[in-house]
């Protein structure tokens, strides 16, 4: 199966209705929604947060419709942490992380390692 991704600015006054009709459109296999950039635009700009509560019910429908439409639903998660709740509302494929994230995380890691290294030897805390 072919995925087209559909990236769009979602302005909910006025794209709502679209997107949530978009999922029946023949030749579209799925849908890619960023909850980050979604919330943006839920908030008039000001804040970017993808697990916004109250945006929680527009995310869940798009999962849902697109599910129902027998489309994948596919999102941007930042936090792999946070997929297993996403699942429940009908995405079913995730792009997870960034370069930014895999730095942050690998430094944290190799910090961690070299301090339990300097632990075991020198019997640093």
């Amino acid at each position: 199966m072919a995925i087209h991704w559909r990236w769009r600015w979602l302005r909910p006054a006025r794209h709502w209705p679209y997107w949530t009709t978009s999922c029946r459109f023949d030749g579209i296999d799925g849908v890619f929604f960023g909850p980050g950039d979604f919330s943006i635009a839920w908030t008039n700009g000001k804040a970017m947060n993808p697990t916004l509560e109250d945006m929680m019910p527009a995310v869940a429908e798009i999962g849902g419709k697109a599910k129902v439409a027998g489309k994948v639903a596919a999102m941007y998660v930042g936090d792999p942490g946070l997929c297993g709740r996403f699942a429940e509302m009908g995405y079913t494929l995730f792009a997870t992380g960034s370069e930014q994230r895999y730095m942050s995380d690998g430094a944290k890691h190799i910090i961690a390692t070299m301090r339990e290294i300097d632990r075991l030897i020198f019997g640093l805390k």
